[in-house]
């Protein structure tokens, strides 16, 4: 098998990446998967229960169907109360759920698609516009900028205080590190030693 990998171009911007995702037509309970918002697509991995990616799918952002000028791109419940991103495309429908704080997680991901397609006001206002990768400076308050003006924020790698596996992030970003699950904040001059 072909070793399938997406490329960011240099002037796409990554938004952020979620890890341990349970995605399309998987069963819910297995997330194995990753799954990134750049300013262009959405890309998803599909890995093996062993890590080995099984398959890539990249979804352009403008594919995303839009009524009223907002963007489809919901936060759904299936049958069995579990909190999904459900992201309606012009050629059909996707799902994805996350295993980490789901219904935050899937709420933030709707909040960063209207951002980027949509000048419309936020559906979820009280959660944070927090772009991860992208620095929305005075837009974070509100919600609304234009993207083309985001700029590249800067992230730095240090050793988890727990386990001492990489962790990525911003300065004074609070990150949980995925193998320990450690709750830290990311600092730059790096008690804990950088990369």
């Amino acid at each position: 098998m072909a070793d399938l990998q997406y490329t960011v171009s240099k002037d796409e911007l990554i938004v952020f990446e979620e890890y341990r995702v349970a995605g399309k037509d998987r069963d819910y309970t297995i997330h194995t998967d990753d799954l990134m918002l750049t300013d262009r697509n959405i890309v998803w991995t599909h890995r093996t229960m062993y890590g080995a990616v099984k398959d890539l799918s990249i979804y352009a952002l403008h594919d995303i169907k839009s009524v009223d000028g907002r963007p489809q791109i919901i936060a759904d419940t299936t049958k069995d109360g579990t909190e999904i991103l459900k992201i309606t495309f012009k050629y059909g429908t996707e799902s994805f759920h996350f295993r980490s704080a789901p219904e935050y997680t899937v709420k933030k991901w709707v909040n960063a698609v209207h951002y980027l397609l949509s000048d419309l006001p936020l559906p979820y206002p009280n959660i944070p516009l927090d772009l991860g990768y992208i620095d929305v400076g005075e837009n974070a308050k509100t919600g609304q900028g234009d993207p083309k003006t985001l700029k590249r924020r800067i992230r730095i790698t240090v050793k988890c205080l727990g386990c001492r596996a990489p962790l990525t992030g911003f300065t004074g970003e609070e990150i949980k590190c995925r193998y320990c699950d450690m709750v830290q904040i990311i600092k730059d001059d790096s008690d804990y030693g950088s990369y």
